[in-house]
């Protein structure tokens, strides 16, 4: 999933490998939605997460790129293996 500025909208896509397509979701980039989608990817970007999703885990992260002069986002998630422990994410300095 992706989430891009676009005409000062954030818009959230699926994307599958490099191709992608959008389902409608537009957010005013000014909205409280929208920062709040924002200090969350930050968040994740920062440090990777797990997650609970119809009783499967599931490794969320997410890595900023730049998209026209604004950060754009891109949310992977992957199934964890069973009795695989939760590894830290190096910091980068």
């Amino acid at each position: 999933m992706e989430v891009e500025y676009k005409d000062d909208y954030k818009e959230v896509f699926p994307v599958a490998g490099r191709v992608g397509t959008s389902v409608g979701i537009r957010l005013s980039s000014s909205s409280p939605e929208a920062k709040s989608l924002r200090e969350g990817l930050y968040r994740i970007a920062k440090k990777r997460q797990r997650i609970t999703v119809g009783g499967r885990e599931y490794d969320l992260r997410c890595r900023i790129y730049d998209s026209f002069g604004e950060d754009a986002f891109r949310l992977e998630w992957k199934p964890v293996k069973p009795g695989s422990k939760v590894r830290r994410q190096k910091s980068r300095s």
